[in-house]
């Protein structure tokens, strides 16, 4: 099989589609502002969520795998994406196609102005108080986690290993004056694998990992 495989002497090319689509609304009120969104697409990467899966090399029908061959970049791009060669049912040898990692999610978040739930002086020092209360997911699609084809030789971490992450976040803002505003935030950042595929916390397996972080700082409008 080796000297079929020596028919590609010049490399080859393998690329993905990256496509995506968002739908977001806004509801401001005197009390409140409310933002929405919610989203679907493949191959998103890090623009909307995409859990870090992008594309996924499929070695479905395939034989002979051979590889994973070194990309220009320098090795796999992504865990589930590897460059690899395969034999298909004619007895050809192939390129295995990168197909996009299909992931969903959205977003909502709620916007409170404090000072003026308070009636404070908008001259005052009091009048620069707002809340946000955040909360996102991220998920990749099921039918993706369960392809047999995207788990055979072109993996690294065989099958995808991130399944859902999400986020939960409340942000205060003070606004001193027209130039320096401090913000005070708290999240939970959580990532949930598939099943079988831990992480060890504390010396103990779990599918889910979690960040707690507490941020402080201030913002300079110029």
């Amino acid at each position: 099989m080796r000297g079929k495989f020596e028919q590609v002497p010049n490399g080859f090319t393998a690329s993905s589609t990256t496509w995506g689509g968002q739908f977001a609304v806004q509801l401001p009120t005197r009390w409140f502002t409310l933002v929405a969104s919610a989203y679907r697409g493949g191959d998103l990467r890090f623009f909307f969520a995409g859990q870090v899966n992008s594309y996924a090399t499929d070695t479905s029908g395939l034989t002979n795998i051979q590889g994973p061959f070194q990309t220009l970049d320098g090795g796999c791009l992504v865990a589930a994406g590897c460059a690899v060669l395969g034999t298909n049912a004619l007895g050809n040898v192939v390129v295995a196609p990168q197909k996009p990692i299909h992931a969903f999610g959205g977003f909502i978040n709620l916007g409170l102005p404090l000072s003026r739930w308070f009636n404070a002086d908008p001259k005052g020092h009091n009048a620069g108080w707002q809340l946000f209360l955040h909360m996102g997911k991220d998920q990749v699609a099921s039918a993706d986690l369960k392809n047999p084809g995207f788990t055979g030789n072109a993996s690294v971490l065989a099958p995808l290993p991130l399944r859902m992450g999400k986020l939960a976040a409340a942000t205060l803002y003070y606004k001193m004056n027209p130039y320096v505003t401090f913000g005070f935030e708290q999240s939970i950042y959580a990532t949930r694998l598939i099943s079988g595929a831990d992480y060890t916390i504390a010396g103990h397996p779990s599918n889910e990992w979690q960040d707690h972080r507490t941020e402080f700082g201030p913002i300079f409008t110029f």
